[in-house]
């Protein structure tokens, strides 16, 4: 199957390029090359203005053929070959997407498009750009191997890999498995091949010679020119379904049985009726005959309309949606639930009710109970995916949560109303189904209950006997949800007592106050209490909470303004400062804070008497050091000051500092905690047994060992993190304002990876996860268990069971446990399929 990302960036992947200016070469240096026919491609290369040298310090032209090629020269000469076959640049939100972390890896500037044009395309990989340059600044030399690679993922844009390469060089054992298949391209294509003694030499640094023969090759192949060592008939005719089809400005791309056919505007194009069209109606689905010369569409004949699904007609799978991750859609076929994986989620075709979308729309559409086609390409990955709605799900009773137990849940039928049971078949939660939302799979009772908070909207679907048995979260709760929230002051059985904004203290009565006659009644058992976390507590309970909270209280009131609920509500800790920022400078009337410790910009805050005129400002303000003692002397409360060191300062009804405060040093002190990673974004953390929130961004330092694989970069780590199959332990470290500097830890636990291969020499097994293959090593006292009576229970019995697997061309599925260093404990083999 070949690509659409390319169509879809460039609107003529395959047309002659466009127009170059055209250079003399007459280089100084043209007889120093490696090898005398390398002359032919450097002024090849100098003609089309593509590598055209510089000049030495006697002001003579020269190329020099020896010089090392960098990284970033490699992935600047690869889009410049892209950019002018198609006539048209990346554009600038791309670049803008990727800035931050190019910049974060010095990556020069004039490499940028060439760069975010490669992390787009999947040309190079966020991991992969550390290597570009070192640590120093300076930019590394890339190996013929990596060149490969490069320029090998280019043309994989347009081009089919092979099939099962194998690779005839004598040092192939040198070339690794990422490489090979672009290596082999590479030579299929006739545009890198190895030297004269029959070797790739991977691992050497390639030169300008010889990147000239790369660049001037792809040219060639990319305007038609290059040679192959498989063609294709450059006429005839083909009829199918139409499997893909895009259009951009005056361009159409079709597939058609797998092949790529290319069209305009003033193609003939013929509907089912024998009426002209334009080729941009043909769609998804149809029926064509495709008239073709080479890979340009001569004619098209529509012979029977399609649908605009792809794959109604004739899918490979076909089931219930139940959830799709970044790796992964799961679907529900005949009551099992089946996982198919994508190669990359961005490659493949999603449709929703006939509606083409991307990935992230078509996740926000599909629900759980939609009807899912799928398609696979011919290595099973998933090529598209197209949805039908599935039926609404009809709520027997929608409410407000309030509590549940093993037998039955709570509801409130309006968030002032009071709660009301609902039983679940035969009074046992494990008769009853439990989603966190209308869009995911189901979860445990014990899981329902964690996540689960007051005043979520449920919904509940009834049995033939009107009992529960299906519970759904249709829309979580807003925080901060309240008719009052305050300061707490005090609470009694009738009433409770905040302070509101303006430091007043206002009571509020509990339900039923009004219409007690008897005063010594416990009016607090109409009031439903909550903690933090939103879990109902009791009376008693939620006493003996506040009576250490330093919290906000927030108060649910009904129409007659009493009160219904009380919740506990964790309020941001109030500065004693007026203003808190970093130091950046200070005079002797004026000091400057920036909002970030490493920033150079910031505000400028004068010290008392500055409205007045008055001089020697400096003697009108109080300084303290970082212990809160009082530095009398400015000169030495300067010398204290160190750039980044956090400041607090206190201002008078004019705006003027009347005191400065030492609150931390620059390098003040970090914390660490440490825990299973629960959840993770692009700029949060957050670790069990911690409900804080920590700050993290792309330059966080990291190091998280999985096997033999070690995830060095956020951005890793977060693309690892949505593998739905793994479990993390970190430890993050973090100062006081909560920002993480470094996250170091190791993967605990892999669910359902399948076995590719065993080394019982080499006590290491390959198991392949969400698309990616892992290495791990076992430890010495690792435990097995293989719930197969036939197989022993050991590493041998492991490698008899995968063996026999493979005769019967299955795979052994396992879940591992890993300890601190990456090494596996315990294998568990929870399927052979």
């Amino acid at each position: 199957m070949r690509k659409m990302k390319l169509v879809a960036l460039f609107t003529a992947a395959l047309v002659a390029i466009s127009s170059l200016p055209v250079y003399a070469a007459n280089f100084a240096d043209i007889n120093n090359v490696p090898w005398e026919g390398a002359k032919t491609y450097i002024n090849s290369v100098a003609d089309k203005g593509i590598m055209v040298g510089d000049y030495n310090n006697a002001g003579q032209k020269v190329f020099r053929p020896k010089d090392g090629v960098t990284y970033c020269e490699t992935m600047q000469l690869a889009y410049s070959l892209m950019k002018n076959s198609s006539g048209e640049a990346v554009p600038s939100t791309t670049v803008s997407k990727y800035t931050t972390v190019m910049n974060g890896y010095k990556i020069p500037s004039w490499a940028h498009e060439a760069v975010a044009y490669g992390l787009e395309n999947k040309i190079v990989t966020i991991s992969e750009i550390p290597a570009f340059v070192n640590s120093k600044g300076v930019s590394v030399n890339a190996t013929r191997q990596d060149v490969a690679i490069i320029f090998g993922r280019t043309l994989d844009l347009i081009e089919e890999l092979p099939t099962n390469p194998t690779l005839t060089y004598g040092d192939k054992a040198s070339i690794t498995a990422v490489a090979t298949p672009y290596v082999a391209l590479l030579k299929q294509l006739n545009i890198m091949t190895g030297d004269t003694d029959g070797n790739f030499t991977p691992k050497a640094s390639i030169n300008r010679a010889e990147m000239a023969v790369v660049v001037s090759k792809t040219y060639d192949h990319l305007s038609g020119k290059g040679t192959t060592t498989t063609t294709q008939a450059t006429t005839g005719s083909i009829s199918g379904k139409v499997t893909n089809a895009v259009t951009v400005g005056n361009n159409t791309t079709l597939v058609v049985g797998g092949k790529q056919f290319m069209g305009d505007i003033s193609t003939g194009v013929l509907d089912v009726n024998s009426a002209r069209i334009a080729l941009s109606q043909v769609k998804v689905g149809d029926t064509v005959v495709v008239s073709y010369s080479g890979s340009k569409i001569m004619s098209v004949m529509v012979t029977a309309s399609g649908t605009g699904s792809a794959v109604v007609e004739d899918w490979d799978a076909k089931g219930d949606f139940v959830s799709m991750g970044t790796y992964t859609i799961k679907i529900k076929v005949d009551g099992d639930t089946e996982t198919y994986e994508f190669k990359d989620i961005d490659d493949v075709n999603f449709k929703y009710d006939n509606k083409v979308m991307d990935a992230d729309k078509f996740k926000d559409k599909v629900e759980v109970g939609d009807t899912i086609y799928i398609t696979l390409d011919s290595k099973d990955y998933v090529d598209t995916v197209v949805a039908e709605e599935g039926a609404t799900i009809d709520f027997d009773i929608e409410g407000y949560f309030a509590s549940i137990e093993e037998g039955k849940i709570k509801l409130k039928l309006s968030k002032s109303g009071t709660s009301k049971s609902y039983a679940f078949e035969d009074d046992d939660y494990d008769n009853v189904e439990f989603y966190k939302s209308t869009t995911t799979s189901k979860v445990s009772y014990s899981t329902f209950k964690k996540y689960v908070v007051a005043n979520d909207e449920i919904g509940l679907v009834y049995n033939d006997d009107d009992e529960v048995e299906k519970v759904y979260i249709i829309t979580r709760a807003d925080a901060g949800d309240y008719d009052v929230e305050g300061e707490f002051y005090s609470i009694n059985e009738r009433s409770i007592r905040i302070k509101d904004e303006d430091g007043k203290k206002v009571y509020y009565y509990f339900v039923g106050n009004e219409d007690d006659e008897d005063e010594e009644e416990d009016i607090y058992e109409d009031v439903e209490f909550y903690d933090t976390k939103g879990k109902e507590v009791d009376y008693d309970d939620f006493k003996d909470l506040i009576d250490d909270y330093e919290g906000n209280v927030g108060i649910v009131l009904d129409k007659n303004d009493e009160v219904i609920e009380v919740y506990l509500v964790e309020a941001e800790e109030k500065s004693k400062y007026d203003v808190e920022g970093y130091f950046l400078s200070i005079t002797e009337s004026r000091i400057k804070l920036g909002k970030t410790a490493s920033t150079s910009s910031g505000d400028t805050h004068y010290f008392k008497g500055y409205e007045d005129d008055e001089e020697d400002l400096y003697e009108n303000v109080k300084y303290y050091d970082a212990k809160g003692k009082e530095v009398k002397d400015f000169d030495d409360f300067d010398e204290m000051l160190k750039k980044g060191d956090k400041i607090g300062i206190i201002l008078n009804d004019d705006d003027e500092v009347t005191k400065i405060y030492i609150i931390s040093g620059g390098s003040s002190d970090t914390e660490t905690k440490s825990g299973d990673l629960n959840k993770l974004e692009s700029k949060k953390i957050k670790i069990s047994g911690n409900s804080k929130t920590y700050t993290t961004d792309s330059d966080t330092d990291v190091d998280i060992k999985d096997g033999s694989k070690k995830v060095d970069s956020y951005d890793e780590l977060m693309e690892e993190y949505s593998d739905e199959k793994k479990d993390f332990y970190v430890t993050i470290t973090f100062d006081e304002d909560y920002v993480v500097s470094k996250i170091e830890g190791y993967v605990t636990k892999v669910a359902d990876a399948k076995i590719t291969s065993v080394s019982t020499s080499g006590d290491t097994i390959k198991v392949k996860c969400d698309g990616t293959t892992y290495t791990y090593e076992l430890d010495g006292s690792c435990d097995f268990e293989l719930n197969d009576s036939d197989y022993d229970d050991d590493f041998d019995g492991l490698d008899e069971l995968v063996d026999d697997a493979e005769d019967d061309n299955d795979y052994v599925y396992i879940d591992i446990k890993l300890n601190k260093n990456g090494k596996v404990t315990d294998i568990e083999v929870v399927d052979v399929k």
